[in-house]
């Protein structure tokens, strides 16, 4: 039997509702958001993307607090055709996970396995 840990609770995509506009065009406010555990260790949510060739870490806020779920929401200017964006997790005892379309790994793999946003 599998037991759930908050890694497994980790979830974002991009469809509604965790990407708004779903069909974005270039010059829209891109609302990117990431569902996890109420009772997971994270203190701090990122997303970091390449815009114009440029390393940006957005810092996401609390948009949504359940006895579930918290969702965290970022918002990032569509300003290039492909945007590439992962998440960084950062727990109470200040370990970094990363978070991509292959699910949580303390260890940041590449952005072949981003999101993206076209």
């Amino acid at each position: 039997m599998h037991r759930c840990t908050w890694q497994d609770s980790v979830h974002s995509d991009t469809i509604a509702p965790y990407l708004e506009p779903e069909q974005p065009s270039l010059g829209d406010t891109l609302t990117i958001r990431l569902r996890i555990f109420s009772s997971a260790p994270v203190e701090q949510v990122h997303v970091r993307a390449i815009i114009d060739g440029i390393d940006h870490h957005a810092p996401a806020t609390v948009e949504r607090r359940g006895r579930l779920f918290r969702w965290f929401k970022v918002e990032l200017d569509l300003r290039q055709v492909r945007t590439h964006y992962h998440f960084l997790l950062r727990t109470r005892d200040r370990q970094t996970f990363y978070y991509t379309r292959t699910g949580v790994s303390s260890v940041y793999t590449n952005e072949d396995y981003d999101f993206t946003v076209n």
